[in-house]
């Protein structure tokens, strides 16, 4: 492993309740809050912030991530460096908050900005998706407030009216249009789809079935609308598994474990042909400052989770009518 001899990190753990400012509904799902968890790794006077929501993936939970964190404390302390990171932890969200600190530790102690060491030189605002949840009780949702946005998802679910889609399209002519089942379809309904979103000049659909029950897409005519791995893209280890039935993949920090991960999964997602979305979980701005950064290797920008909430953190992100303004070193990067 690459670890510095001599040295001594001092980490330490944040754990935060944020609320919503609306509660905010997907398919099997309804959240009035998010739980972040924040690591802070600090050498000599250098500081870097990692943030996660420890509960976005499957099997997951606060313990669960404050454990993995532990485990690997020696290591950190003594200096791992990022690469051998990705061997000591498993992908998830303990190991993105660890490896985001780790990256931000050392663009302080470099003196150097997140998108040198990317090499990414753009410091324009970035376009991004705004989420419509997924409507109650099978009402059709007001629009109106997405009518100026470049690029919208829309959730949806079993229960949900096609007709949702029309009316999205009808009040966002030129938007660029996601739509998002969070798995929650058969195959009839996926069929049932299909045609409205073909009609209405979908890019995306996401996710339409439940992972490990997606096999079917590979026969489906979807036409132009590009097929989207989220729930059934967890690893770099699952592009493998899902080339062939999905054309593009949804890459979150929360999901790979950490900006290192997520950098090779674009990489290797675009050498085997699958377009990219930068995606982000709900968090605060520290959560989707790096995924900022990755968005510019990407064709589909899904940033929106710190819009969700309430209250954000110090030094936050901008998002005006779909753009969002590039992180500012003091809050990440």
């Amino acid at each position: 492993m690459n670890i510095v001899q001599g040295r001594r990190n001092i980490l330490s753990i944040d754990c935060q309740d944020r609320f919503l400012r609306e509660p905010f509904r997907i398919a099997n799902e309804e959240h009035f809050d998010v739980t972040t968890l924040t690591v802070t790794i600090e050498s000599n006077g250098a500081i870097g912030r990692g943030e996660c929501n420890p509960f976005s993936i499957s099997g997951w939970s606060h313990k669960r991530a404050l454990g993995e964190i532990e485990s690997v404390l020696p290591l950190i302390e003594h200096g791992i460096g990022r690469l051998a990171l990705l061997n000591a932890m498993e992908p998830g969200p303990a190991r993105n908050a660890v490896d985001c600190a780790l990256f931000d530790l050392e663009c302080a102690e470099l003196g150097l900005g997140a998108g040198d060491l990317l090499g990414v030189k753009a410091t324009a605002p970035i376009k991004s998706a705004q989420t419509a949840g997924l409507s109650e009780n099978g009402e059709i949702l007001d629009f109106r407030s997405f009518i100026n946005l470049p690029i919208i998802k829309l959730k949806i679910d079993r229960t949900s009216d096609t007709e949702l889609v029309s009316k999205l399209r009808e009040a966002a002519p030129s938007a660029r249009i996601i739509v998002d089942a969070n798995g929650s379809l058969d195959a009839a309904a996926v069929e049932h789809w299909l045609p409205v979103l073909k009609k209405n000049a979908v890019e995306v659909f996401e996710q339409p079935m439940a992972s490990g029950e997606d096999s079917y897409l590979r026969v489906v005519d979807q036409g132009n609308v590009a097929l989207c791995a989220d729930e059934s893209f967890q690893s770099i280890k699952d592009l493998a598994t899902i080339t062939g039935v999905y054309d593009m993949v949804n890459v979150k920090l929360d999901k790979v474990g950490g900006i290192t991960a997520a950098s090779q999964s674009i990489q290797l997602a675009q050498k085997m042909s699958l377009r990219v979305m930068v995606g982000c979980m709900m968090g605060s701005s520290l959560s989707a400052a790096p995924a900022w950064w990755l968005s510019h290797n990407a064709e589909v920008v899904d940033i929106d989770g710190p819009t969700l909430l309430s209250v954000d953190v110090d030094n936050s992100m901008s998002w005006k009518a779909g753009l969002v303004s590039q992180p500012t070193p003091k809050l990440w990067g």
